[in-house]
């Protein structure tokens, strides 16, 4: 605060104005702004916690678009960054197109973090992940690396599309799972998994994006020790460890495929209720409080007066584990989760079976009882 108090008397001391009015508000500014510490714990978040807007200072805004990536002809830009951005190419021997993501800036941090996303993926093998395909300098003199080139949509939008069942929605989560699983294994946290980040090719493929955030995990004791600080995160699926800034372990990861998850059933972040504190981890609840929960209904293959059947107690069971608060009240790891989340899968295909052996029960009752009704 005492940032913004020395820019107010900076900018505007007491004479600068002769509206009274003007004058008045802005008596209250410094009055609300007035502190009895010495020490403001805004101030500190901008000297240490900020890193995005400290970034921002070291970045090269005069940076061109470069015509090549060494072997890679520059085709056109797919994305610009707070830091760094995302060119479509195409290699000049084979014509193969890939992705290529160059950093804006030759800041010593940004480029350390940049080459251990660059590290990461290199070192990560997975059906369902980006491979890196080549690295180098550009002629500006930043940091680029090429991966597959990913033509996609976003999980969440392509689920919609496509209007896939609450099953099969769980169904293609389950490649996600086994995606992150595979980057457990190999010691990597994602720590950025939302819907945008993971696209559905259209073959049907998933393709887990973005360790631009992604630790290492201590390999001893399975904990990223380095604290998470504000702004590498997307808050709205951040688990409570991550928007604290605590150290991680790969339960912030199952939190945030439970918060996909749970957005893919119901259409909806878990969120609180009015005059609620902590947000209730319940499908039905989300679905009933939707602005238009018919649609939700309908894009899931489901009559609305049966889509609260479709989000039985199994599946609120499997979210409420995920989403817990407390990092150790989750899953032990997503394998376990996967597991749950597969014999749910198994039980509720054996339950739409008998259910339409029912329906076409019904429906031969059906047909012999008005046979019987014109013989009579």
């Amino acid at each position: 605060m005492a940032s913004i108090r020395n820019m107010i008397d900076r900018e505007m001391p007491d004479h600068s104005t002769e509206d009274r009015g003007a004058a008045a508000v802005l008596d209250q500014i410094r009055a609300m702004l007035a502190g009895p510490s010495a020490s403001d714990p805004f101030d500190d978040m901008l000297e240490t916690g900020l890193p995005v807007l400290s970034d921002l200072v070291d970045l090269d805004w005069g940076w061109q678009v470069p015509e090549r990536f060494g072997k890679y002809r520059t085709e056109k830009c797919l994305g610009v960054g707070g830091t760094a951005s995302v060119f479509l190419a195409h290699c000049s021997e084979s014509g193969q197109a890939v992705a290529v993501k160059m950093l804006h800036s030759r800041d010593p941090r940004l480029v350390k973090r940049f080459q251990r996303e660059r590290h990461i993926l290199s070192g990560l093998s997975h059906a369902n992940l980006t491979r890196v395909r080549d690295s180098g300098l550009s002629a500006c003199g930043f940091p680029w690396f090429a991966m597959d080139y990913v033509q996609g949509v976003p999980l969440d939008h392509w689920c919609d599309a496509w209007e896939l069942s609450v099953r099969d929605r769980v169904l293609l989560f389950l490649k996600v799972c086994e995606a992150v699983t595979y980057a457990h294994r190999s010691q990597v946290i994602h720590r950025d998994i939302k819907p945008a980040n993971i696209l559905v090719g259209p073959d049907g493929h998933i393709h887990l994006l973005d360790f631009g955030i992604a630790s290492v995990l201590d390999p001893d004791s399975g904990t990223h020790l380095t604290v998470s600080r504000l702004g590498l995160m997307t808050p709205e699926y951040a688990s409570p460890e991550q928007s604290a800034g605590l150290p991680l372990t790969p339960a912030t990861d199952i939190y945030s495929l439970g918060v996909v998850l749970f957005e893919l059933l119901v259409g909806a972040r878990p969120r609180p209720a009015a005059g609620q504190r902590r947000a209730r981890q319940s499908l039905v609840a989300h679905y009933l409080r939707h602005k238009d929960p018919e649609r939700i209904a309908l894009l899931r293959r489901c009559r609305p007066e049966d889509f609260t059947l479709e989000l039985d107690g199994r599946l609120e069971r499997i979210l409420r584990k995920a989403l817990a608060p407390r990092a150790a009240e989750r899953y032990r790891d997503v394998a376990e989760m996967t597991a749950d989340l597969r014999l749910w899968s198994q039980q509720r295909r054996k339950r739409s079976r008998a259910d339409l052996l029912v329906q076409r029960l019904k429906c031969r009752v059906g047909r012999l009882g008005k046979k019987l009704g014109v013989m009579s």
